[in-house]
């Protein structure tokens, strides 16, 4: 069937243009797309909201990274284990590689 062949192709070329793009472009692009589906009513913490959802995204990517190393990812992200800990906390951050039974 040639309809996953071109779905691979049309990855393969998205993929590629992503690679293109800069870090600063890509959240550009992605910021741009999110404000103008909102419809500013009510809203009076976009910054806050932006900024925590760009947080919780990299300190849960971190961690996975290192495989839930709590004292490692705190040096990689320049903070102290406290307010790593606390952050995790706050923005109810998923951490992926922790155990069952295991404390936080």
């Amino acid at each position: 069937m040639l309809l996953p062949i071109l779905q691979d192709e049309r990855m393969n070329d998205q993929e590629a243009l992503i690679e293109d793009l800069s870090f600063e472009a890509l959240v550009t692009l992605k910021l741009h797309s999110f404000i103008e589906r909102l419809p500013f009513e009510g809203e009076d913490d976009l910054h806050e909201m932006i900024v925590s959802k760009v947080e919780r995204a990299l300190i849960r990517l971190v961690l996975d990274k290192l495989g839930g190393n709590r004292t490692r990812t705190a040096q990689v992200l320049g903070l102290s284990r406290g307010t790593l800990a606390k952050r995790i906390k706050d923005l109810k951050v998923l951490d992926n590689t922790r155990r069952p039974g295991r404390k936080t």
